[in-house]
């Protein structure tokens, strides 16, 4: 099972949703510099590195 799996089927049990929920995905890649205080990134080993998020969405949930 992959880990965006998991975390359908996880939100799916933890919120008693059917099991045929349909869901939407947004992502987004963004470099750590143009998103993390800087004290985060400066001289680190986050500097310079591209970043994805991922949000689903479902109806139900909506």
């Amino acid at each position: 099972m992959t880990l965006e799996q998991r975390l359908k089927h996880y939100i799916t049990n933890l919120f008693n949703l059917p099991k045929e929920e349909k869901w939407e995905c947004e992502s987004i890649e963004e470099v750590s510099d143009d998103i993390l205080p800087d004290k985060y990134v400066r001289l680190g080993p986050l500097s310079n590195k591209i970043l994805q998020t991922y949000t689903y969405y479902s109806d139900t949930l909506h």
